[in-house]
């Protein structure tokens, strides 16, 4: 198997070894969160037994957890990505500004990378004019540490199955981040039940009834009107990539001009690719970012390579980044954040 795990009976990567089975049950399931026990076992040719048993352990091993995708942008809400470098390395200057972004409630993601950019945050706003405020208010208490600023809008967001594991299970589902007019509006209860479903682990509609304390039949009949509306997209399950030793790479494209042809050659290439996880539209010094996760750091550069021929040679220019650590990961705005996979 050219991408991802190995293609034997069991795969041994980073500190865990997954079995064949278990990676196609990952697969499988990956974006299919509310499917039944049964029909996944169906699926996959296995005994619901096997399947129940395996499943629960990779939750309780922390390998997969389930999370719920929330359109943001159906609420009038933007990305906006903030990308930057600390001119002071001290432990203790890092340890004060990861702790400022991660506690900040309009924060959606913050980690570390490695390459031109040592960090980057994922500002939800209302606006160009709010995402400014929120960058002034993230970073005016931290005199010239923050350096090297690039701030990138977001158009719109497209995230893929993880092909690699079992092209065979994988599904064709893809959730998006998107607005397409008048954003929905969503009332205290809605927001209360996103609050909870954006920044907490996915258990159950009965566990956000108890966290949110809203009765369930209100939180049954919410949940369906705010997935009717498109602001929830569905259920899935994240994957913890490190565990199973592969590497997450975030790769920003400049392309020669930019055309509606253009973007389809770009988003086709992507949906289709093995190893790319993720495709970002965005407006300033590059005109996408996409992700690439894999055990050879050599599939990156064939990804660029296949770009380059999918779009006629439009690629202007790419820089990698090395994704490596996940301080923070949500897909909504408030205060009950919690840490991501990646460390």
């Amino acid at each position: 198997m050219e991408f991802g795990l190995q293609a034997d009976d069991t795969a041994v990567t980073g500190t865990t070894k997954i079995s064949e089975r278990e990676r196609q049950l990952i697969a499988a399931v990956e974006f299919n969160l509310e499917s039944s026990v049964e029909s996944l076992a169906q699926i996959l040719k296995m005994p619901t037994a096997a399947v129940s048993y395996s499943l629960r352990k990779l939750v309780d091993n922390e390998i997969i957890r389930p999370r719920c995708f929330v359109n943001s942008y159906k609420l009038g809400l933007e990305d906006v990505g903030f990308f930057f470098n600390l001119a002071e390395q001290s432990p203790t200057a890092r340890t004060k500004l990861i702790k400022k972004f991660r506690e900040h409630e309009s924060i959606a993601y913050f980690g570390s990378l490695l390459g031109d950019y040592q960090f980057i945050a994922v500002i939800l706003s209302r606006g160009i004019q709010h995402a400014a405020k929120l960058v002034r208010e993230l970073t005016e208490s931290s005199g010239d540490i923050v350096t090297e600023k690039k701030i990138v809008p977001r158009i719109r967001a497209e995230r893929f199955v993880r092909k690699y594991l079992s092209p065979k299970h994988a599904s064709k589902t893809i959730f998006q981040l998107y607005s397409d007019g008048v954003p929905f509006d969503a009332d205290e209860i809605d927001q209360k039940i996103l609050l909870t479903l954006g920044n907490t682990p996915f258990e159950s509609l009965r566990h956000i009834s108890r966290v949110s304390g809203l009765p369930f039949a209100t939180v049954d009949r919410r949940v369906k009107g705010l997935r009717k509306a498109g602001v929830i997209q569905g259920f899935f399950y994240d994957l913890n990539t490190t565990k199973l030793g592969i590497q997450s790479f975030r790769v920003l494209i400049e392309v020669k001009g930019l055309s509606c042809p253009v973007r389809e050659m770009v988003l086709r290439t992507c949906k289709n690719h093995p190893a790319v996880t993720y495709l970002i539209e965005t407006l300033g010094s590059w005109d996408f970012e996409l992700g690439v996760e894999t055990v050879d750091a050599r599939v990156v550069s064939k990804v660029v390579e296949e770009l380059y021929g999918a779009t006629e040679r439009r690629i202007g220019s790419s820089q990698v980044l090395m994704e490596l650590e996940d301080f923070m990961c949500r897909y909504y705005p408030g205060k009950l954040g919690v840490g991501a996979h990646r460390s």
